[in-house]
């Protein structure tokens, strides 16, 4: 339940991270440290995930 809500967390930052691109009032470091952020977050939740041998069902 906790990864749910984690998962829930980092899908509604990813979607304001891309509004925030194509609103241009990121600089390009911005991006690239979002970016970077994001792929972090989501490899982290995929180690987890095996950890714990949950699925995306």
């Amino acid at each position: 339940m906790v990864l749910t809500l984690i998962e829930i967390i980092r899908k509604l930052l990813e979607r304001q991270a891309i509004r925030r691109v194509e609103g241009g009032t990121l600089s390009e470091q911005e991006i690239e440290r979002l970016g970077l952020t994001l792929m972090k977050l989501e490899n982290k939740m995929d180690e987890l995930k095996q950890h714990f041998q949950l699925t995306d069902d």
